[in-house]
């Protein structure tokens, strides 16, 4: 298949997801004067989808052969979906349970409670009080050789057993993990009482961590004595651009931001005020675009940053359900977002206010990955999708 379509040879796109306001963690927070030195850039949709637009033809078949598993309790709930190469990982909550599959053969190579005991969650609640904690988001090395996990706390009391980063090796399959102590210090664990987003750098060298504590943490030698980036405000989304050049940041509050940091000196070099709580940046590699998701939220913002100081919004789409996750395709001319109501909206980078293509899955989705161009896996609740993609551009 050809993929026949010119697009600008600098453009990112990040997607915004405003935060649940339901949720503790995500309530507002008192107004933070911004830091000194960055463009602030406002959001504006007069100019939304003003450019030209290429026509995009996309059908989709799913599959016959689905890839299913067995819950390990009857309140398990999938997270997400994370894939490097042969290996695709499903995580789940409330029994924190990691499920590999390899997208060719459409087999579960591996499946295991995660930071648990043998015996269930009645056994870990005995042990720790454990029950609350929930494996949030799962991360892989560009190998598949390292898993990394961020750990968040539910329930309110004064326990947080277990709360933060965790490092392992999963080359050789799931290994047997404990919830680690609030006290522990180690290359492999890193306690963060409330934490909201990991990201790890393309190379798999440098992780970042933040949440309400208002500061970036930087790891680059295990998981303790890292760097940090004071931020003044509340971290509800992390990520590296393609090249790992630039650190972006989503702030949540009364008012909620996008900032843009260089890797290497650590300082601001842009901010965006938005209107919805930043959940997920992605930039779109070559194309001198982002897209930004918000939390609780139907709207996907695209931003071209070929001025890094100087974001200029270029398109708004609305989409079918709120917005849960987004995914990049291997050639960075569409992304894919996971959306509530069992949906999947694929989008073109350079499209309309709509997207191109909607799913409506059998399954209440987790997640999304592109095992190609042509192709499309979706984590559900207990099972994985496999769709074709047949996309031509004119």
């Amino acid at each position: 298949m050809h993929f026949n379509i010119k697009i600008a040879s600098s453009v990112i796109a990040v997607l915004l997801l405003a935060s649940c306001s339901s949720e503790e963690r995500y309530k507002a927070e008192s107004c933070v004067d911004c830091l000194p030195n960055a463009n602030q850039v406002d959001n504006n949709d007069e100019d939304v989808n003003s450019q030209t637009t290429k026509k995009i033809k996309i059908s989709v078949t799913q599959e016959d052969n689905n890839v299913s598993w067995t819950k390990a309790h009857i309140d398990q709930a999938s997270m997400g979906l994370v894939h490097q190469g042969q290996k695709a990982v499903v995580y789940t909550k409330w029994h924190n349970q990691l499920i590999v599959i390899d997208p060719e053969t459409k087999s579960v190579t591996d499946q295991k409670l995660f930071l648990d005991i043998s015996g269930g969650r009645d056994v870990v609640d005995s042990v720790s009080g454990a029950s609350e904690q929930v494996l949030e988001k799962v991360t892989l090395s560009s190998d598949s050789s390292m898993l990394y996990a961020m750990v968040t706390k539910y329930a309110d009391d004064n326990s947080d057993i277990g709360v933060g980063v965790y490092s392992t090796e999963i080359e050789n399959g799931i290994p047997d993990l404990r919830f680690a102590s609030q006290s522990t210090v180690s290359e492999t664990f890193y306690h963060e009482a409330t934490i909201r987003d990991i990201a790890l750098s393309s190379d798999g060298n440098t992780l970042l961590s933040g949440g309400d504590d208002r500061k970036i943490k930087i790891f680059a030698n295990g998981l303790n004595n890292p760097d940090e980036i004071d931020v003044g405000k509340k971290i509800r989304s992390l990520s590296f651009s393609e090249q790992d050049s630039y650190i972006f940041c989503g702030l949540g509050g009364l008012t909620n931001l996008v900032r843009i940091y260089d890797a290497s000196t650590k300082t601001l070099l842009s901010e965006m005020t938005v209107d919805e709580t930043p959940l997920q940046i992605v930039e779109v590699s070559g194309e001198n675009k982002m897209v930004v998701l918000f939390a609780d939220s139907n709207k996907v913002r695209v931003y071209d940053i070929t001025d890094i100081r100087n974001p200029v919004q270029s398109r708004m789409v609305i989409l079918n359900g709120k917005a849960k996750s987004v995914i990049l395709s291997d050639d960075s001319k569409l992304f894919a977002v996971s959306a509530t109501g069992k949906k999947v909206n694929l989008c073109a980078v350079e499209g309309g206010q709509t997207p191109e293509y909607v799913i409506t899955t059998s399954e209440t989705v987790s997640g999304a990955s592109f095992s190609n161009n042509e192709k499309l896996i979706v984590s559900g609740e207990s099972a994985m999708l496999f769709y074709d993609l047949n996309i031509s551009y004119e």
